[in-house]
């Protein structure tokens, strides 16, 4: 196991700058995920690590030893790729093999890895067969155990679930996610998805245009996004932003307002000004006699999921989605105005200008 550290660390192509001077620790044992939309430099920092992809400027450490310079071979990393990457004239067995054929084992050690990893992943049945005889799934736990027999120091997974179908990336998660608490090896995991980056990761880091956001956990970037694009990034549905709205003073406290959408604010926000403002699909509910109604909502789309509906509105200042639960979501209709009312205490305030939270 090792710590990994990215140091000022940039990328760029010619004129183009695609990594940001990025800083960043990893620690020993770690399971971060890197997430952010297409073109944002996950996959490049990963890259990166790897020694597929060399760095204008800045340092990157395994272990406080510099590897800028270091061939791939030589940086213990194992990696898992999108596309498996797996050689089809070969046996299971042999895929599995392949990195410490290569380093010149002994058959005995070979045997003996290949198969404590066959067990682990659940192929000892399929050892003999040719990757064309796997489904997408075992084809995966194949370039997975061929990463883990290597024993690296540290796990490099591009993509590797984006794939295969939704019920397999699920139980393949909870695969992973079991592995990591067996090995323990430091994982860099790239991914899109951010149900993947939720569930699997100890700690969360989010990329936008070659720049990190925010780096935590998945709870704090969901309760306490540090901008405007965090907050709509992470979550599903993402966050309502509405805006702009004034914060005003009256007798009742401080309020946003927009239009005819009022919104009252906690005590001890020392605010004012224009503002945009952002809350979840569950922090926000239909209104009754106990709760006053913040804004109404024309019911534009209705999506029902089962035991939650998430209702569409169309407001004065933008689409709002709300989630409701059991009956009152089944009865929500088309065309409906809808009262609803914001939990104060769940609100997220951000600059109008700069967008920071």
């Amino acid at each position: 196991m090792a710590s990994v550290r990215f140091a000022q660390v940039q990328k760029a192509y010619d004129d183009v700058q695609v990594i940001q001077g990025i800083d960043l620790d990893i620690q020993d044992g770690e399971f971060l995920v890197l997430v952010g939309p297409s073109g944002c430099g996950k996959s490049t920092c990963m890259r990166m690590v790897a020694g597929l992809e060399t760095v204008t400027a800045g340092d990157i450490l395994i272990d406080e030893r510099r590897i800028n310079d270091v061939p791939p071979k030589d940086r213990g990393i194992g990696m898992v790729f999108q596309s498996y990457a797996l050689y089809p004239h070969m046996t299971v067995f042999d895929n599995i093999a392949f990195g410490l054929t290569i380093r010149k084992m002994s058959k005995s050690v070979i045997e003996q890895r290949v198969q404590e990893v066959a067990e682990t992943l659940g192929l000892e049945e399929l050892l003999a067969r040719k990757p064309a005889q796997l489904s997408g799934g075992q084809r995966q736990r194949v370039a997975m155990g061929r990463a883990i027999a290597r024993q690296p120091d540290v796990f490099l997974f591009d993509e590797p679930l984006s794939n295969l179908d939704s019920a397999l990336r699920v139980r393949m998660r909870a695969e992973l996610a079991a592995l990591h608490r067996e090995h323990k090896t430091t994982t860099i995991y790239v991914t899109h998805d951010q149900v993947e980056a939720m569930t699997l990761a100890d700690r969360i880091c989010v990329l936008h245009q070659g720049a990190l956001q925010q780096v935590g956990t998945p709870d704090q970037l969901f309760s306490t996004p540090a901008n405007k694009f965090v907050a709509q990034f992470i979550g599903s549905p993402s966050m309502n932003v509405l805006g702009p709205v004034t914060i005003e003073h009256t007798d009742q406290g401080k309020v946003a307002r927009h239009q005819d959408m009022t919104f009252p604010l906690p005590d001890g926000r020392e605010l004012d000004g224009v503002v945009e403002i952002g809350f979840r699909p569950n922090d926000v509910a239909v209104a009754d006699d106990e709760h006053p109604a913040c804004f109404v909502g024309t019911v534009t789309a209705i999506e029902r999921m089962g035991w939650e509906t998430y209702t569409h509105l169309d407001t004065p200042a933008g689409t709002v989605i709300v989630r409701i639960e059991g009956e009152r979501g089944a009865q929500v209709k088309l065309g409906e105005a809808l009262p609803c009312y914001v939990w104060a205490g769940r609100l997220h305030l951000f600059d109008a200008q700069g967008a920071a939270r």
